[in-house]
């Protein structure tokens, strides 16, 4: 799913939307969330209330450097 491991990217619809209004992206893959930057500068991103381990510690946002695409797991 990275662009940095040298696979293509493939995006949904609603991704290509959502980085056209906003620069960034969350969308739910099956039980892995995949979160992207597409601007050139850090931005904070508000994730799904309900999945990643992560979202305790992060309190529902996730910051991402310019560029970066992050995939968590994603439990329901």
């Amino acid at each position: 799913l990275s662009a940095e491991e040298g696979l293509p990217v493939f995006l949904v619809d609603a991704e290509v939307a959502q980085l056209a209004s906003f620069g960034t992206s969350a969308c739910i893959r099956g039980e892995v969330l995949v979160v992207r930057n597409g601007t050139h500068s850090r931005k904070v991103v508000a994730v799904p209330s309900q999945g990643p381990g992560l979202l305790a510690k992060t309190g529902g946002f996730l910051a991402l450097e310019p560029g970066q695409e992050s995939v968590l797991k994603f439990a329901n």
